[in-house]
């Protein structure tokens, strides 16, 4: 009997110590200071505390997107706005200032302890053979402090900064000419980028591991993809349309 009471008692002294120690690694967040935490949106595909986004896999004639990011402070709410501080880290971001529009005046709204901050992003010419790279840091302010990370399984990361990447590149899907099925090495040919792009605008398809050489989702992609170039180069008779390598794109007839 004496030796449970002094595990029990061993157990409740631990857990004092533990959340003690707790207590003091992540003051201030303890001293009554408000705050802030960012995290994106897992519908969008966010994932951890960053997201990247490629244009690649919509019709080329998106030129920009909007991306949310999810702003939550950490306390009880007031009955009034309140500002906060949301800054680019030019240390961390390449993104070009042409390459992104975001407001400059952000607000947590009276009795709420969330909002949403808009981002639109936009294709570039940069954007077709690299990356841009834009990080967001919560600042201090007189009503936030940045919050702390944190993580929880299956959702976005909220935390004290948040990196946002985007592209326009494609890569080449394995069912293009991969073992055992290289159906769309069958259907249009060597893989080239320009190929890749032609089957979304012409068709919106933008996975491929269902697709199966000589079926009835085959020919639609191989007839839509030749319609569309044909489409193309009798609107530019004298420039067909070339790939990322120069070559003009052409596909097998059968």
């Amino acid at each position: 009997m004496y030796r449970c009471k002094l595990i029990i008692s061993s157990f409740f002294l631990s857990l004092f110590i533990f959340f003690g120690c707790k207590k003091n690694e992540q003051d201030p967040f303890f001293n009554g200071a408000t705050a802030l935490s960012i995290s994106g949106d897992a519908k969008q595909g966010a994932v951890g505390d960053s997201l990247v986004f490629s244009f690649g896999v919509l019709n080329s004639d998106v030129t920009d997107t909007l991306i949310k990011l999810h702003m939550r402070a950490i306390g009880a709410p007031v009955d009034q706005d309140r500002q906060f501080v949301l800054s680019v880290n030019s240390q961390l971001s390449d993104a070009q200032s042409d390459e992104y529009e975001i407001e400059k005046n952000f607000i947590i709204p009276a009795n709420s302890l969330s909002a949403i901050v808009p981002i639109r992003i936009k294709r570039s010419a940069r954007t077709e053979s690299a990356s841009a790279t834009l990080v967001m840091d919560v600042s201090v302010n007189e009503n936030f402090i940045p919050g702390p990370k944190l993580e929880i399984v299956g959702q976005p990361t909220s935390g004290p900064r948040f990196t946002l990447r985007w592209t326009s590149q494609l890569t080449k899907p394995a069912a293009w000419d991969d073992f055992p099925y290289a159906a769309l090495y069958f259907c249009l040919g060597e893989y080239s980028t320009a190929k890749h792009q032609i089957i979304i605008d012409a068709t919106g398809i933008t996975t491929y591991d269902d697709v199966m050489a000589v079926s009835d989702r085959w020919y639609y992609i191989y007839n839509k993809c030749l319609e569309w170039l044909n489409t193309y180069n009798q609107a530019h008779p004298d420039a067909p349309l070339r790939d990322e390598n120069g070559d003009i794109v052409e596909f097998p007839i059968f």
